[in-house]
């Protein structure tokens, strides 16, 4: 099963996804957590900082994959029927279109290179999709705010739209979080 979370920055996405996925993990198993973030600065640091640490409490021993690319390696080593939280898929994209370290190319803009990032996206998506039980990704609704001009911050919010309708025809259930508040979007809710 994969469900897909989206919503507005701290709209308690990411809260919703370890509550959804733990509230349906069977006896014995633990929570498997793949982190997309880098620890670029004191911001993120801090945000990293707090989904450890909610993680932590949780009452659940989350096991974490540190995983800024190329996710599909994971099924090598998350084993199979496995409960997976994908946290999040902003930042995979952000870190796949454009390297660890941004090394000033333009190369992104180019529409080859943005689809052969989406589709190695959707290719990591599909894989833990068929390997685990229940895959729960969490993205950022970045077309929130008004655009004004076409350069490379609209250039990457169209990247992102086209790559939310690929994940929710793939997903089972899609959910939009608006102040807390889960809005089902796609599929049923399951008892």
């Amino acid at each position: 099963m994969l469900i897909f979370i989206s919503g507005g920055v701290r709209s308690g996405k990411s809260t919703y996804a370890e509550n959804l996925l733990t509230s349906s993990l069977p006896n014995g198993d633990n929570p498997h957590y793949i982190a997309t973030s880098i620890n670029t600065d004191g911001e993120m640091a801090s945000r990293i900082n707090k989904h450890q640490q909610d993680r932590e409490h949780s009452g659940y021993q989350w096991i974490t994959w540190e995983k800024s690319r190329d996710i599909h390696e994971l099924t090598d080593h998350i084993p199979g029927k496995s409960y997976v939280l994908l946290d999040c898929m902003t930042t995979w994209l952000n870190n796949e279109l454009f390297g660890e370290v941004f090394d000033g190319s333009d190369d992104w803009m180019k529409k080859s290179f943005q689809k052969e990032k989406m589709d190695h996206i959707l290719y990591g998506i599909t894989s833990l999709k068929q390997h685990c039980s229940k895959v729960i990704v969490v993205s950022n609704e970045v077309s929130y705010e008004p655009l004004i001009d076409e350069g490379p911050v609209f250039q990457y919010v169209k990247v992102m739209g086209k790559l939310h309708q690929e994940i929710v025809g793939l997903s089972d259930q899609a959910y939009l979080i608006e102040q807390g508040l889960p809005i089902l979007m796609k599929g049923m809710v399951l008892k």
